[in-house]
């Protein structure tokens, strides 16, 4: 019994000890490093309102999000974080970003998230969001007709469109391709879109969005209907203010738009000699 009330002993002098070390060194760490200056907090919020709000253009596909959808920055924190050397002394300051972005513009409303780490102004963290995202729709990058920019902004396939301006349009939904040869040697490609997975995903999300903005809409009003399939008012080639719903009726007779409320099956694309000649479909029994 006296030998175990000696150990009991030992091990509270031995804890005592410790503490006794470690407590003046927590202290000593939070004294070396102040209280973030308000100059900074003020500075952070200001970049903060200059991101929030701001639109952007996806490179790549996000499924159910497609290239070339718009996103809209919702939220954005940076953080201040200074560093320091051994002894204690700063060295210099970092920030760092967290982002949250939605579809809009007519894209599904998902949310994605990113965050870039160890930048030191805003400049150089308006460089990085410009080399995830692109400040303008991809169409912008390649001579076509305003009128094609148009309905490629839309996602219309429009007979006639060459291959590079479908691709566009499709955003990175994923296809197979069947080439025949015809009597007459032109190439035919058939451009195969099966409705499931990840392309199920896509044309679901939009058709529900689709929908959702239909309900507001009212017998006559166009407005309405130009929300519903893009929220988007384009200028034709002409130069006169065109809603999405007008393009869609320009387009009935000479193309279609891509999600339409179609339901489950295959969709085909059918290129000749490099121009789109016609769509067919094959509905799942």
């Amino acid at each position: 019994m006296r030998s175990r009330r000696i150990s009991e002993l030992r091990t509270a002098i031995s804890l005592g000890f410790l503490l006794g070390l470690v407590i003046p060194g927590i202290e000593a760490l939070s004294a070396a490093q102040p209280e973030k200056p308000t100059a900074y907090k003020e500075m952070e919020q200001e970049w903060t309102n200059q991101i929030v709000g701001r639109k952007y253009y996806l490179r790549e596909p996000r499924f159910p999000l497609l290239a070339n959808d718009q996103i809209a920055v919702t939220y954005c924190r940076i953080s201040y974080s200074p560093t320091w050397d051994k002894n204690g002394e700063s060295t210099g300051i970092v920030y760092s970003a967290t982002l949250r972005m939605k579809g809009s513009g007519g894209a599904p409303p998902e949310r994605i998230g990113m965050r870039f780490k160890q930048f030191k102004d805003l400049a150089e963290l308006n460089d990085l969001l410009i080399d995830s995202f692109s400040p303008t729709p991809l169409e912008e990058a390649f001579d076509w007709p305003q009128e094609i920019k148009n309905f490629v902004r839309t996602r219309y396939v429009v007979l006639g469109m060459n291959a590079d301006m479908v691709r566009l349009v499709l955003g990175g939904v994923p296809y197979q391709t069947d080439l025949e040869r015809l009597d007459d040697g032109r190439i035919r490609e058939t451009w195969k879109l099966q409705l499931k997975g990840d392309t199920r995903r896509v044309f679901t999300a939009r058709n529900t969005s689709l929908k959702v903005s239909s309900t507001t809409e009212t017998e006559g009003s166009t407005s309405a209907r130009a929300q519903a399939i893009g929220d988007l008012v384009v200028s034709s080639a002409s130069g006169r203010a065109t809603s999405v719903s007008n393009l869609q009726s320009e387009a009935t007779s000479s193309g279609f738009y891509l999600f339409s409320g179609l339901p489950p099956q295959f969709l085909h694309i059918v290129c000749t000699d490099g121009k789109v000649t016609a769509r067919k479909t094959e509905f799942l029994k």
